[in-house]
């Protein structure tokens, strides 16, 4: 038995109110389907008293008060998939389950070996029945006969195996919903696939038939009491609306902090390479600044070395050339010199660009 992994899934529930009338609620899904008879898809629980609150009680010294329902499910042809068959399902709820067969309220190895056991069981699943025949043509194979095919074979150990872990013990004090039998599409047999979705919100029962309840005579204090418990039963239904809407909420919260993680990861992701570009123009700079103060100390040098020179020539010219003649070519070597030193310096710019 598993719950459907969807986001209107709930699990199997139930709620008695005052009068004894029991509403289950719940979707559940089984999985696999088995050909013949059905399997157990939820158990009866116990209330805060330790009562069996949900359970169709049975009337003393009997076992007749089972509950007979129907519900539905889906399930999705493996040929077209996009075309599910409504399946009706037959349920049996009851404080007696039937893979329960020693009727202990605990499924286990017991009920396992008593199928293997009986004087009925066939280990080739294609040989005949050898239980007992009834006049109307029924085969009666007792309570080792678990999926009710009129068989005592393999397929009933199955049931159980797919109900329970009978093997560590599944304990069942108050019984539970139980599916009996599948009809779906068009073939109206059991599934090849699961079924899913099989629905317990429709299902209204009471917990005993009322043939030996005592008589209660009215009074103020009973309606009283009766009023309150309806509001009790109300608030327990409010409670549980809350409780799924919480959920909910915490669900998105949960989405909203895993997209706002994201979101935060690729900042900081974007902010170190800001600080590796910033690293390498910071290393480019203090390279430019480097280079721009070698370039100016050789300025410099060039500068001081073309002054000397430059008074020397002067010198020179100024004993072997008339006055006129001195200074033209003392500001064309003044104008070679600028322009030398305009060269430079517009080819270093360009080159920090």
């Amino acid at each position: 038995m598993t719950v459907p992994n969807k986001p209107d899934a709930i699990f199997p529930a139930c709620f008695p109110d005052i009068n004894g009338q029991l509403y289950l609620r719940g979707h559940v899904t089984l999985s696999p389907v088995p050909a013949v008879g059905g399997g157990m898809l939820a158990i009866l629980p116990k209330n805060s008293k330790g009562d069996c609150a949900c359970t169709p009680l049975p009337d003393p010294n009997t076992m007749d008060n089972n509950v007979i329902a129907t519900t539905t499910a889906l399930a999705y042809p493996r040929d077209t998939p996009n075309k599910p068959d409504v399946c009706i399902v037959r349920l049996l709820i009851s404080m007696f389950m039937p893979v329960d067969v020693n009727l202990d309220l605990v499924v286990n190895q017991t009920d396992f070996n008593l199928v293997e056991d009986s004087p009925y069981y066939n280990f080739n699943l294609n040989a005949s029945s050898t239980c007992p025949q009834a006049q109307d043509g029924t085969r009666v194979c007792g309570r080792a006969d678990v999926n009710g095919d009129g068989f005592v074979n393999q397929l009933d150990q199955t049931s159980i195996a797919q109900s329970a872990d009978y093997k560590a013990g599944t304990r069942i004090p108050c019984g539970g919903v139980y599916a009996t039998a599948f009809s779906c599409g068009s073939t109206r047999s059991s599934p090849l696939v699961p079924a899913v979705d099989i629905s317990l919100d429709s299902i209204v029962y009471f917990n005993n038939d009322g043939v030996f309840g005592a008589e209660t005579p009215l009074s103020k204090r009973s309606a009283d009491a009766s009023a309150t418990q309806s509001l009790l039963v109300d608030f327990e239904h409010l409670h549980g609306e809350l409780l799924d809407t919480r959920s909910d909420v915490t669900r998105q919260l949960a989405t909203v902090s895993t997209k706002v993680a994201t979101v935060d990861t690729e900042v900081t992701a974007v902010r170190a390479e800001v600080e590796h570009v910033d690293s390498k123009v910071a290393a480019v700079d203090s390279k430019f600044d480097t280079e721009l103060s070698t370039v100016r100390s050789e300025v410099r040098k060039v500068e001081s070395k073309f002054g000397a020179k430059f008074d020397q020539h002067e010198q020179a010219l100024r004993r072997s050339q008339p006055v006129t003649q001195r200074e033209m070519l003392m500001g064309a070597s003044v104008a070679g010199g600028v322009v030398i030193m305009s060269g430079v310096l517009v080819y270093f710019m360009a080159k920090r660009r």
